[in-house]
C-alpha cells in the first residue's frame, strides 16, 4: 500500500517549471515574430537561452526538452502553423540571395578580423605609455 504524501512539494515545484518555461517559449516565439524569423524547434531553443532572465530563475530550453514536453512542442509547432499560414517569408530570405548573404557574412568576418587585431595593437601601446 503507498503512503499518501505528507506535502507535495515536487508536484507544485514542476508546475512552477512548466510555467516559467511556457511564458518564456511564448516571450522566444513573439521575439522571433517581431525579426520576422522561421520558427523552428531549434531557433526557439537558442532564442530562450538569449532571452532568458537569470534573476527569475530562467534557464534556456534545449530543442530535445523542446521536443520530448508535449506542451511546448505544441507551442512551437502552432506558432510556425501561424506563420505558415500568413505565408510571410522572412525578411533577410525576400531581399537576398544566398551568395549576397555568404558575401556580408564574409565582409563581417574580415572586419572583426582587422577589429581585433586594432585591439591587440591599441592594447601593446598602452602597456607602453607610461602612468
Amino acid at each position: 500500500m503507498k503512503r499518501k504524501a505528507k506535502n507535495n512539494n515536487l508536484q507544485k515545484y514542476h508546475q512552477q517549471v512548466v510555467e516559467r518555461n511556457t511564458a518564456l517559449i511564448k516571450r522566444a516565439i513573439a521575439h522571433i515574430r517581431e525579426l520576422d524569423g522561421e520558427i523552428t524547434k531549434s531557433v526557439v531553443s537558442k532564442v530562450t537561452y538569449e532571452i532568458a532572465d537569470a534573476d527569475k530563475g530562467e534557464k534556456g530550453i534545449t530543442p530535445a526538452g523542446i521536443t520530448k514536453n508535449k506542451l511546448y512542442s505544441a507551442l512551437v509547432e502552432e506558432a510556425a502553423a501561424d506563420t505558415g499560414k500568413r505565408g510571410r517569408v522572412p525578411r533577410s530570405i525576400r531581399q537576398f540571395s544566398d551568395g549576397d548573404i555568404r558575401m556580408m557574412l564574409h565582409a563581417l568576418r574580415v572586419e572583426n578580423a582587422n577589429l581585433k587585431r586594432e585591439n591587440i595593437i591599441l592594447s601593446h601601446h598602452l602597456k607602453e605609455i607610461p602612468n
